[in-house]
C-alpha cells in the first residue's frame, strides 16, 4: 500500500503488477505496516480507520491537532495516536479509549514511535543532553537512549517490540535493543550511508531486515539480525586518551603501531604509549595560542616531527639527538616522510624541508595567500599534497620540486572549517581528498587519474585517513562526534565508530591497519580496533554458532574462518 499526501491510497500487488487507487476519505492517510488498515485524519482532526477492502472499522474522537503518529497494535485490536505532544490509545473495532492520555512533555521534537503492543513509546527529547526517551506506559519508567549525534527524525519498533530503528538528520540509522530487563535497553550500533535527513524507516515482520530512505530518495536495506550484542563488537565506544585543551590537529602512529603522537591547538604535542596507557608531553602549551589553531606533528618510523618555540623539531623517540630543523612560526600543518618534511601556515606559506649532508634546508612551494588546511607526503617521499582553503589541493613531485596537478571545485557551495583534507594510502601514490561538500576524491599521482566522487555526507569532511591495505576509508564530519568507515573497493559504508567525541578533526591508521586514532576539537583522542581478524573472531563469539561456507562468503568474503566459526 502506498499513501500520498493528497489522501489517495494505492494497493499494488507486486507479483501481478496490478494497482488499484482509492480514496478512503478526504484528509491525510496513515498506513498500517501490515497493509490491512488505513487511518485518515480529516481537516477537523478526526481519525477514521478503514480496512483494505474499503470497509470502515471505527471513527475516533477528534484530537486537538493534526496527528503526528498513528500506530496499530500487532494484533490490530488497538491504535495509538500522538497529537499535540499527547499519546492517546484506542480499542478496535469500537474506537473507545483504552487508557488515559499520556502527556509526552514539551521537550520532544520528533522521532516518535509506539510499540506494537501499545505499551511503550520512544521520542526524541530536545534538552541539554538531547536523547531518545523510551517510556513504559504501564509503569511510567523512562530509559534514556543516546543519540548518534543529531536529532532523530523518524523511528519504528520491530513487530515484537524488541528492536527500535531510528533515522537521524545526519544521515545515520541507529539500532537499539529493548531487552527483557527494561532498564538495560541500549544502543547496538549506528550505521551511515544516507545523505541528509533519514525521512522514514521500517522493520520487516521477522525483525531481521530494516529499510531506510533519505531526502534524496536513496533506500538502504540492512540485515539487523546479526547485530545482536554488538555493543561489545567492533563498533563499541573506543577508550579515550589524555584530554588536552584545544583542537587536535594531527595524530600519527610509530612503525610498531604501539605509540601515538598527537598535537592540539593549545600548543601541546604528546607521545602516548598504548601498551601501558602512559603519555608524556614533548612540548608545553604556550599561553599565546588559542584552542582552535592548527599546531601539527607527524610520525615517520621512529622520528617525531613537531612544532616547538616557533620552530620545526625532529626528535628520535627511541633515543638520539634532537634536531631543530628551522623557523616556522606558532602555527603550521606538518607532514613528513624519512628525511623530508612540509610545513604550511594559515597565511599560505608552504615550505619543503630536506635533510642533506650539511643539515636541513628549505625551499618555498609556491607560497599562496590561501590558508593551508592539510598536507601529506607519500611514504616513498616522491609526492606531496597540500590542501588550501576553501577547496584546492596542489600535488607536487618533490624531486624538482614540480607542481603536477591542482585539484579544485566542488559540486555545492559548502566550505568546511578545515577542508580540504588530504592523506596518502601508505606505500602507494594514491591520494584521498576530503572536501567541503561532503565528498571524497581518490587521485592516483602516478597515473594522474581520479575516481568519481564518493558521497559520504552533506556535511564537510574535517579529517580523513586510508588504511595501509587500501580497504578502509575513515572520515570525520563537521559537527559529528563519530568516525564514518567505508569499504573503498565497493564504495559502501561499513559502519560508524562511536568515538563520542566532539567534531573529529584528525585521523590516522597504524602501519598494520589494526588501529585507528581519532582526535576531536576539544583535545580528546580515541583509539579503535580496526583489525579485520579480530572483527572475525568477535563475530563468531557473538553468533555462538558455526557459519556455513555460503554464510561466511556473504558476510566476510574468501577469508579463512576462525575455528569458532567452523565447529
Amino acid at each position: 500500500m502506498i499513501a500520498a499526501a493528497s489522501g489517495s491510497v494505492t494497493n499494488w500487488n507486486i507479483r501481478t503488477d496490478k494497482a488499484e487507487e482509492w480514496r478512503p476519505a478526504e484528509g491525510v492517510p496513515f498506513l498500517d505496516p501490515s497493509g490491512e488498515f488505513v487511518a485518515v485524519a480529516d481537516e477537523d482532526n478526526v481519525l477514521t480507520i478503514w480496512r483494505q477492502d474499503h470497509t470502515r472499522v471505527a471513527t475516533l474522537p477528534a484530537v486537538t491537532e493534526q496527528p503526528a503518529v498513528v500506530t496499530f497494535s500487532a494484533d490490530r485490536t488497538g491504535v495509538a495516536v500522538v497529537a499535540d505532544r499527547v499519546l492517546s490509545t484506542f480499542r478496535l473495532p469500537g474506537g473507545e479509549p483504552a487508557r488515559e492520555p499520556v502527556p509526552l512533555g514539551s521537550g520532544y521534537t520528533s522521532g516518535i514511535a509506539v510499540s506494537p503492543d501499545l505499551s511503550r513509546v520512544v521520542a526524541d527529547i530536545r534538552a541539554a543532553d538531547g536523547h531518545l526517551a523510551l517510556t513504559d506506559l504501564t509503569t511510567g519508567a523512562v530509559v534514556k537512549l543516546p543519540r548518534m549525534g543529531g536529532t532523530t527524525i523518524t523511528a519504528r519498533f520491530s513487530r515484537d517490540g524488541s528492536k527500535i530503528v531510528a533515522g537521524e538528520e545526519g544521515g545515520r540509522v541507529g539500532l537499539y535493543e529493548v531487552t527483557e530487563n527494561f532498564a538495560s535497553s541500549y544502543r547496538v550500533t549506528a550505521v551511515p550511508g544516507h545523505v541528509g535527513l533519514v525521512t522514514a524507516v521500517a522493520v520487516d515482520a521477522a525483525g531481521e531486515l530494516a529499510a531506510s530512505v533519505d531526502q534524496t530518495g536513496r533506500v538502504i536495506v540492512r540485515d539487523i539480525s546479526i547485530h545482536d550484542d554488538m555493543d561489545n563488537g567492533p563498533f563499541a565506544e573506543a577508550p579515550r586518551l589524555r584530554i588536552g585543551r584545544g583542537r587536535v590537529s594531527s595524530v600519527g602512529f610509530d612503525i610498531t603501531g604501539t605509540r601515538l603522537l598527537s598535537s592540539e591547538g593549545s600548543g601541546t604535542t604528546r607521545l602516548h604509549d598504548l601498551r601501558d596507557g602512559t603519555a608524556r608531553s614533548l612540548t608545553t602549551a604556550g599561553l599565546r595560542l588559542g584552542v582552535t589553531e592548527i599546531v601539527g606533528s607527524a610520525f615517520t618510523a621512529d622520528q617525531a616531527f613537531f612544532l616547538r618555540d616557533n620552530a620545526l623539531v625532529r626528535q628520535p623517540v627511541n633515543g638520539g639527538t634532537e634536531e631543530r630543523i628551522g623557523d616556522v612560526g606558532p602555527q603550521a600543518v606538518v607532514a613528513a616522510s624519512g628525511d623530508t618534511a612540509i610545513t604550511g601556515d594559515p597565511k599560505g606559506k608552504t615550505l619543503l624541508w630536506r635533510r642533506g649532508d650539511n643539515g636541513w634546508s628549505s625551499s618555498d612551494l609556491a607560497g599562496d595567500p590561501e590558508k593551508v588546511t592539510s598536507a601529506a607526503i607519500s611514504a616513498d617521499g616522491r609526492f606531496a599534497a597540500v590542501g588550501r582553503s576553501p577547496d584546492r589541493v596542489d600535488v607536487w613531485e618533490l624531486a624538482g620540486p614540480t607542481k603536477i596537478e591542482t585539484i579544485e571545485g566542488v559540486d555545492r557551495a559548502i566550505v568546511g572549517l578545515n577542508s580540504p583534507v588530504v592523506a596518502f594510502q601508505a606505500g602507494t601514490a594514491t591520494l584521498a581528498i576530503g572536501r567541503g561538500d561532503g565528498t571524497v576524491l581518490m587521485w592516483d599521482a602516478v597515473a594522474r587519474t581520479r575516481s568519481e566522487p564518493l558521497v559520504v555526507s552533506d556535511k564537510s569532511i574535517e579529517a580523513i585517513a586510508v588504511s595501509p591495505d587500501g580497504r578502509f576509508l575513515a572520515t570525520g564530519l563537521a559537527n559529528t562526534p563519530d568516525v564514518t568507515l567505508y569499504d573503498l573497493p565497493s564504495r559502501q559504508p561499513i559502519g560508524t565508530l562511536q568515538a563520542n567525541l566532539g567534531t573529529v578533526t584528525a585521523l590516522g591508521f597504524a602501519p598494520d591497519g589494526g588501529r585507528l586514532a581519532a582526535g576531536d576539537n576539544s583535545g580528546r583522542v580515541a583509539v579503535f580496533d580496526t583489525s579485520v581478524a579480530s572483527w572475525r573472531d568477535r563475530l563468531c563469539r557473538i553468533a555462538g554458532r558455526p557459519f556455513s561456507d555460503a554464510e561466511w562468503a556473504a558476510l566476510i568474503g574468501a577469508a579463512d574462518r576462525p575455528a569458532a566459526c567452523r565447529t
